[in-house]
Order: C-alpha cells, then structure tokens, then sequence
C-alpha cells in the first residue's frame, strides 16, 4: 500500500465525515430555520449527504487496498476527487450566498 493511496483514503474518509455531519445536522436540528424552508433545500442537503456516503466508501476502499486493478482504482480516484470538489464548492457557494444575503446590523463609522 503506498503512502498517496493512505492520504488520499484518509482525505475521503476526512471530507466525507465533515459534508455527511453538515447535512444530517441541517436535516435534523435546522429544519426549521428560514434557508431551510425554501423549495429545494431539503433535497439538496440529501444530495449532500449522499455524496459524503460516497466519499466515506471511496475513502475506506482506499485505505484497506481492496481494488487491485489499477484502471478501477484511478477511476475511482477521479470520480471521489470529483465528490470532494463539488461538496467543498456546494459549501463554498452557500456561504457567499449567506454572506451576500446577510444585512448589516450597525454601519461602522
């Protein structure tokens, strides 16, 4: 087993937890806040979670070295890499749209 395939493992396991913990939270306890309220919100938290259950199989395949034909285990390793970039930028996206959306509370002077 080599190191790149233990980072990488460890990198989907890692991500996979962080994006899974954010939507199951949103799902549960924020339901009732107001973005969670609008249409679409909901199913876009599943896909979240759906793709962090992904990340965690991808990354646990890894680690254990389970796949032994090298064409599988680059394919794989492009689809999870592929998981990573949209969970991080899904998060990414929702937080510059809540810090465009927030409105000032007091104007500094």
């Amino acid at each position: 087993m080599s190191a790149y395939q233990v980072i990488l493992g460890l990198a989907y396991v890692a991500l996979g937890t962080w994006a899974g913990g954010r939507s199951v939270r949103a799902l549960t306890v924020g339901r009732t806040k107001p973005e969670m309220t609008m249409s679409g919100a909901r199913a876009g938290k599943w896909k979240l979670l759906g793709c962090a259950l992904v990340c965690l199989a991808l990354g646990v395949l890894f680690i254990t070295n389970s796949l032994q034909n090298n064409v599988a285990r680059w394919l794989l390793a492009i689809l999870g890499a592929a998981f990573l970039i949209w969970i991080v930028s899904s998060d990414l996206g929702s937080w510059r749209r809540s810090r465009q959306h927030r409105s000032p509370t007091r104007s500094r002077t």
